[in-house]
């Protein structure tokens, strides 16, 4: 048997250079700790169910609201994260550090979905430079559904294309309990097993096995309408709530203009002729185009790593299209001339992401790669382990004074921080669609937090601290992180214990 050693070679070291991107993206991850980007509300509501899970398997969480479940998203990210709880103990790290090992694993897969297409270093290349875009950087280092999400969704389309297309269709029909946005990827990947599966063979998908795997999906939904149907007051509340936020968008007047409209056509003229030429890069658009569809639909923050998930596979499909008119087609014949047609399509690509901000520039990394404000290298870190000993120290101390403690944080979600308080009597509050009142508020202002964060000032205001507010800085460090305690329980305060008192 002949071995091809060149061919080899060459995949050594692909799958070198892919490892390569990998430890940059988990090195840039633990350098930024939970700097980038800073604790985010998000994290809060979704963690603290977790915490349920954890230590009540429920999702009641009693810091969110005393009276209800809250039932505004599916419950498949908080139970997972719950039962990974309850094997590292619940903290905002352990929770950004399972979407780092689920990005890593995404990137992992995706590069092989890739490269079983022609063009793998050009798709090689692509995918690394929008891997350390500072949106994906994001997505690894925080608490919310969307690193799962693409996992599955890459897991699946990888197991679709590779003929397990079961498997893959499992994950699909379960995704949407991870995030609805699961569902347009659900219902593009059973498009993409038919397309794949001649006409003649579609009768014979409905097997035995396809049953089994319609029963493995039912049984997560029918889980989850029990769930709903349990609390069905609060589903209709929250998913009233947030329909509302929704409704207003115009996702027509999104995907019709800027990038989007080049995309667009990319799509519609690019499909016809990958189809017409039976070119298989007309795969790619089963993936690419829920993912481009998402953030003009949804309009969320942290729906732009999805975004540009699809504005990648778009990418790399217009890359097949190019090579084969240029290759194939030979739309000019001398060789330099179909070399600098590649090359010159090639950097406008490149130009077009960067211009669209989906990729960074690696030249100027340090101050060029950032989220609304938030820079992917700060210069200066959010949370010391001082800064947490000398708060746990003041908190410990008021709580057994007074025979326990509520706290409410802002950024809510630094109270992760300090989960190891409660076995010190203090009680963390977090409401939701509920009012309440702590007997702590914790107010950090960070120059790490985006310019335009209201929150914390909503936060001071609420406490009477918005006057003279350099008087009530409770400690400060590097001129930028500031840290205010109010006292707003009576209780508190008849006893004596003020401001002057806690420095």
């Amino acid at each position: 048997m002949k071995i091809n050693i060149t061919s080899g070679r060459s995949d050594i070291l692909f799958y070198t250079l892919t490892a390569a991107v990998v430890i940059v993206y988990v090195l840039i991850n633990r350098h930024i700790g939970i700097s980038f980007p800073t604790p985010w509300p998000d994290e809060a509501h979704f963690l603290w169910q977790a915490h349920a899970i954890s230590t009540h398997n429920t999702l009641f969480a009693p810091e969110l609201n005393t009276e209800r479940s809250i039932m505004w998203m599916p419950p498949g990210y908080m139970f997972l994260t719950g039962l990974y709880f309850k094997v590292t103990g619940t903290s905002l790290e352990a929770a950004r550090f399972l979407s780092l090992i689920a990005m890593v694993a995404f990137f992992v897969l995706i590069v092989r979905f890739l490269a079983n297409y022609e063009n793998r270093w050009y798709a090689l290349a692509l995918a690394s430079l929008f891997f350390c875009n500072a949106r994906f950087i994001a997505c690894g280092n925080i608490a919310r559904m969307e690193a799962l999400l693409l996992l599955a969704i890459a897991g699946a389309f990888l197991l679709i294309q590779q003929g397990r297309m079961l498997f893959g269709l499992v994950i699909l029909g379960l995704a949407p309990l991870l995030h609805f946005n699961g569902l347009y990827f659900a219902v593009s990947g059973l498009a993409f097993a038919f397309y794949l599966t001649p006409r003649k063979n579609w009768i014979a998908l409905l097997n035995r096995r396809s049953f089994l795997a319609a029963l493995v999906i039912s049984a997560g939904w029918i889980a989850y309408g029990f769930l709903v149907h349990a609390n069905w007051d609060s589903f209709v509340n929250d998913m009233a709530f947030q329909f509302s936020r929704k409704s207003e968008r115009n996702v027509w007047l999104v995907i019709t203009s800027g990038h989007y409209l080049i995309a667009f056509w990319a799509i519609i003229l690019g499909g016809i002729y990958a189809y017409r030429s039976r070119l298989r890069a007309f795969d790619l658009l089963f993936l690419a185009v829920p993912a481009w569809l998402i953030w003009p639909i949804g309009h969320e923050l942290w729906y732009e790593v999805i975004d540009h998930v699809g504005f990648l596979f778009i990418s790399v499909f217009v890359i097949h299209l190019w090579l084969h008119l240029v290759r194939i087609n030979k739309i000019v014949t001398r060789q330099w001339m179909q070399i600098s047609l590649i090359v010159l399509f090639s950097v406008g690509l490149l130009w077009w992401n960067y211009d669209g901000r989906r990729i960074d520039n690696i030249f100027d990394y340090s101050d060029k790669a950032e989220l609304v404000s938030m820079k992917v290298l700060p210069e200066v870190p959010y949370l010391t382990s001082d800064d947490r000993d000398r708060l746990s120290e003041v908190l410990i101390s008021l709580s057994h004074e007074h025979n326990g403690l509520t706290v409410e944080f802002e950024p809510l979600a630094d109270a992760f921080s300090y989960i190891g308080l409660e076995k010190e009597g203090v009680q963390f509050i977090c409401p939701v669609f509920q009012e309440r009142k702590p007997d702590i508020l914790v107010v950090h202002l960070s120059r790490n937090l985006p310019t335009r964060w209201q929150f914390s000032k909503l936060a001071l205001k609420r406490a009477g601290l918005t006057k003279d507010l350099a008087e009530h800085v409770w400690y400060s460090r590097d001129d930028t992180e500031v840290w205010f305690i109010a006292l707003l329980s009576e209780r508190i305060r008849a006893e004596e214990y003020n401001r002057t008192k806690i420095k």
